[in-house]
C-alpha cells in the first residue's frame, strides 16, 4: 500500500501537471459526490494524512491518474468500484428526476391563504412552476399556507395543491374567498349556520353569513 510520503509526491505532481489549485481540486471532488475541503487537500499534499478508499478513486478521476489498482489492494479496489457505481447511479437517478419535473407546470397563487385580499383564482397574481411527479394529476393550482390555524396537518409556509371546484361537501378542506380574505379551512354546514373551521382548536369558527361574499376556489388535495 502507498504511504503518506509517496502519495504526497504523486498528488503534488499531478496537481502541478494539471495546473490545478487546491481550491479548484476540492471543487471538482465535491462535484463528483465526494465532499472535500481545501484543508483536506492541503494535508494530502503535505503528506500529513492519506485519503480513504473512496476519496482515492475520486482523486484519480479528477487528476486522471490511471494506476489506481496499483495503489490499492484488490479487495479495496473492488469495494471502491462498488461505491463509485452507487454514486453514478444516484446521479443518474437525480438527473432523471429533474427531467421528469421539467415537463409539467402549474400555477401557484402568490397571495397566501388565510390572509390578504381575495381574488378569483383565474385573475390572481400567479407564477408558473415546474412540479414533481408526486403532485396529484388532478391538481389545478398551488397556494402557500399562512399562519398555524391548520396545524398539525398544514404548517406556515407549506405549499398545498388544490383541485379547482365550485362546490365541496361538508367536512372537506378547501381554499375559499370570504369577505376579502383567502382561507384554507374545513367547510362545515348542516343544521347550524355554515362556517369555515380551523384544525387548530385555538381558533374560532368563521361564519358564512347570508350577506357574505363567499366563493369556493377548490379542494385541497392530501
Amino acid at each position: 500500500m502507498i504511504n503518506r510520503e509517496n502519495f504526497a509526491a504523486l498528488f503534488s505532481y499531478h496537481l502541478e501537471d494539471r495546473r490545478m489549485t487546491l481550491s479548484e481540486f476540492a471543487t471538482r471532488m465535491s462535484e463528483l459526490g465526494v465532499k472535500t475541503t481545501y484543508q483536506q487537500a492541503y494535508k494530502w499534499k503535505k503528506g500529513l494524512t492519506l485519503p480513504n478508499a473512496l476519496q482515492l478513486v475520486a482523486i484519480c478521476t479528477v487528476l486522471h491518474i490511471d494506476n489506481v489498482p496499483k495503489l490499492l489492494s484488490e479487495e479495496a479496489y473492488e469495494k471502491l468500484m462498488k461505491k463509485q457505481k452507487k454514486i453514478v447511479l444516484m446521479k443518474a437517478k437525480q438527473e432523471l428526476e429533474a427531467e421528469r419535473i421539467s415537463h409539467r407546470q402549474l400555477p401557484v397563487i402568490l397571495q397566501k391563504a388565510s390572509a390578504g385580499y381575495g381574488q378569483y383564482v383565474d385573475d390572481a397574481d400567479i407564477e408558473m412552476v415546474y412540479v414533481k411527479e408526486s403532485v396529484p394529476e388532478n391538481a389545478s393550482f398551488g397556494i402557500h399556507v399562512s399562519g398555524d390555524s391548520m396545524e398539525p396537518r398544514f404548517h406556515n409556509g407549506d405549499l398545498v395543491w388544490v383541485e379547482k371546484k365550485d362546490t365541496l361537501n361538508s367536512g372537506e378542506i378547501g381554499v375559499f374567498y370570504l369577505d376579502g380574505n383567502i382561507y384554507i379551512k374545513r367547510l362545515e354546514y348542516g343544521t347550524e349556520e355554515p362556517c369555515l373551521k380551523s384544525l387548530n382548536k385555538k381558533y374560532k369558527k368563521i361564519p358564512i353569513r347570508e350577506t357574505s361574499v363567499f366563493t369556493i376556489w377548490g379542494k385541497v388535495l392530501a
